[in-house]
């Protein structure tokens, strides 16, 4: 069903969609254009998109070089088995 899987994709990902879809699970949304779309108190709202003063004292996750993704999921398949 490949040609329903894009469909849904395209659809979901429609700015006003992820918008409302933002609103409902009370998320950031990572569609730039969907801001066109959120209300203002949404927007300021601390708690979904916190300040920069915030955020600079949060952590980040890096991407791994790929022999550290190789080990860790070595490891990992040997305590799911």
């Amino acid at each position: 069903h490949k040609e329903l899987v894009y469909s849904f994709l395209n659809y979901i990902h429609r700015p006003e969609i992820m918008a409302r879809l933002a609103q409902y699970a009370y998320y950031a949304t990572t569609n730039i254009r969907a801001v066109d779309y959120l209300e203002k108190d949404f927007l300021s709202n601390p708690t979904i998109y916190p300040p920069k003063s915030v955020l600079d004292k949060s952590e980040n996750l890096q991407k791994l070089p790929p022999k550290t993704i190789k080990e860790f999921n070595s490891i990992f398949n040997l305590l799911i088995q």
